[in-house]
């Protein structure tokens, strides 16, 4: 399983968001976090079912979480 942060059409609140996380989660995919600034969350999900997801019309990007540090 990868992480990916999953951001949302604008116009994507509740229901639409509720449909999409029982969308990730019959894919085997985990909501781990809601990110309200950006409208989008984070999840883990395997690569394979990345291409199913970005059918979603309410979705408007998906990429893979990573770590970003400031030296």
């Amino acid at each position: 399983m990868t992480r990916y942060i999953v951001v949302f059409k604008q116009a994507a609140e509740g229901q639409v968001r509720a449909n999409t996380t029982a969308h990730i989660e019959s894919l085997g995919g985990t909501v781990l976090n809601q990110l309200d600034i950006i409208n989008g969350i984070t999840v883990e999900i395997a690569d394979s079912a990345i291409s199913t997801l970005e059918a979603d019309e309410s979705i408007d990007y998906i990429e893979k979480d990573s770590q970003v540090s400031i030296n």
